[in-house]
């Protein structure tokens, strides 16, 4: 087993609450943990992310409310195997003093366990119950498109839409504390007739329901001309 200092940035004495990283990739399992330069002291800012050959993105983030003031920020990595590793530059983050109005969403899994987030300009908090487990760093929503924002929250997926963006995807990627974020994959959507006269193609539908033993009731409604 092996570690190692996979990257390290240096930068003025700054009010630190997040590390941003873009894309991470190696070649067989990982894991790895953001320092901060506190004091002269290297200190973990949360515990462990884990990783493989698949690039993903992270946001490290220390508990909501809380920052450390630091010169220095680095990346160490632990794996038993010898690899390469693909790294895009990380981003120091702090959020700075402007509180937004955040909007809430409920994310259920099952009967007894869901997610609950907080989404204001450019972060998105994830709490399970009462306790805050994780954040997640969104550089294209900014405060101004929070009250126009549309959702879908199921199982550990949290859809945001809005018309000046492109539909992000949130993801739990791991452990409680890992999500990742990428773009919607609008994949499989049927071509749609409109009733002009081009040659047509059949649309091809699929319509899931999800319910619980505790539900009452459900009701649906469809329509096809």
């Amino acid at each position: 087993m092996g570690i190692a200092t996979l990257a390290e940035l240096t930068f003025n004495v700054a009010q630190i609450e997040a590390v941003y990283i873009p894309a991470i990739k190696g070649e067989s399992d990982y894991s790895f943990v953001v320092e901060l330069l506190v004091n002269g002291v290297w200190t973990s800012m949360a515990p462990p992310f884990f990783g493989d050959e698949d690039s993903t993105n992270r946001t490290v983030c220390l508990p909501l409310g809380q920052s450390m003031i630091a010169s220095a920020a680095r990346i160490v990595v632990t794996t038993a195997l010898l690899q390469t590793f693909t790294l895009t530059q990380p981003v120091v983050l702090a959020r700075g003093s402007t509180v937004d109005v955040p909007r809430y969403v409920s994310v259920p899994v099952d009967r007894d366990t869901g997610y609950f987030c907080a989404i204001g300009g450019n972060f998105c908090d994830i709490w399970q119950q009462t306790q805050w487990i994780a954040c997640v760093y969104l550089p294209e929503l900014n405060s101004a498109m929070l009250p126009d924002l549309g959702f879908y929250a199921e199982l550990r997926t949290i859809g945001i839409f809005h018309r000046d963006l492109r539909t992000l995807r949130i993801r739990r990627a791991g452990n409680d504390n890992e999500w990742s974020v990428d773009y919607w994959p609008y994949d499989g959507i049927p071509d749609h007739d409109y009733g002009l006269d081009y040659q047509k193609i059949d649309d091809v539908w699929d319509i899931f329901f999800r319910w619980t033993d505790s539900s009452l009731y459900w009701s649906a409604n469809y329509s096809a001309g």
